[in-house]
């Protein structure tokens, strides 16, 4: 039986440190960063390799709190990130979706059905 819970918001801070090559698909862990100088409760979005990809959007941290729960350190996310112009400038955008299950053969299955729905609207996959 499935028991995953999903959790979908934006990253906050992408713009600091996403370059064209970032675009595409993208998988990786959230993990409280208490040492946030901004906000003690923030949630780091990392990428698969570890390097810090922006932060769960301020917005949603009550409700990604009560999503987490105690039992939840990292949970894996699987997402995407897209180029958009607004104003003559270009952004970055941020969407993911953060898995929480303790199944790793359901974590595996959802995150390859994300990268799946991110490659037939985006064309374009990476990983790290």
């Amino acid at each position: 039986m499935k028991k995953a819970k999903i959790f979908y918001t934006s990253v906050a801070g992408i713009n600091f440190r996403c370059t064209p090559d970032d675009l595409g698909s993208v998988i990786g862990y959230v993990q409280q960063d208490p040492g946030n100088e901004y906000n003690p409760k923030a949630v780091g979005v990392y990428r698969v390799n570890g390097s810090l990809l922006g932060y769960v959007s301020e917005k949603d941290l009550d409700s990604f709190y009560e999503f987490k729960g105690e039992d939840y350190d990292k949970m894996v996310f699987s997402g995407n990130i897209k180029s958009v112009r607004r104003l003559g400038k270009e952004f970055y955008v941020g969407n993911i979706a953060i898995i929480r299950s303790k199944d790793e053969e359901e974590l595996t299955e959802l995150v390859n059905k994300n990268l799946f729905d991110d490659f037939n609207l985006y064309g374009k996959t990476k990983q790290d």
